[in-house]
């Protein structure tokens, strides 16, 4: 019986490895996950809606929105967004994560993505939405944003 567990002693050995670099994967996954969250919201969520609850829609065009954004959409046809989000919703009060977490998304053909969704709350009314966020020089800007009912391979961007 000895020699027999001897013989899988390595095979043992092995799969403990492979368990325990699974266990810290993981972790330090879930950990980065659970941290981009409270940073999307505290450095572009809260200002973005500071800004446009004050109407102050160029400088939140400016500062909170990629590169890529700005290629899809001309500042033009944000402001007149905006316009239409006030007369749907009212003015803009706060927009709060449903879930709590942001799911990561890497693909060959754009930047790291994280999506969240959450609820736009207008003085009149309220939508769920997803919003893309990617990291810009360091900074969490705003790379697209969809209306969340929709299938994910069906969407077509709202701008909010």
């Amino acid at each position: 019986m000895n020699s027999k567990f001897k013989s899988y002693a390595p095979v043992f050995g092995v799969l403990a490895i492979v368990v325990v670099l699974s266990i810290i994967a993981y972790k330090n996954f879930r950990v980065g996950e659970d941290i981009v969250m409270p940073k999307v919201m505290d450095e572009l969520i809260k200002p973005y809606v500071k800004l446009i609850g004050n109407g102050d829609f160029d400088q939140a065009y400016s500062n909170h929105t990629s590169i890529d954004y700005k290629r899809k959409y001309t500042q033009a046809r944000y402001l007149a967004a905006q316009d239409s989000n006030f007369t749907k919703f009212g003015k803009i009060t706060d927009i709060k994560p449903v879930s709590g977490i942001m799911i990561s998304e890497k693909s060959t053909s754009k930047p790291w993505i994280y999506k969240g969704t959450f609820a736009y709350i207008g003085e009149k009314d309220t939508m769920r939405i997803v919003i893309d966020v990617t990291l810009e020089d360091g900074v969490f800007k705003i790379y697209n944003t969809y209306n969340s009912y929709l299938a994910i391979s069906s969407v077509t961007p709202v701008i909010y």
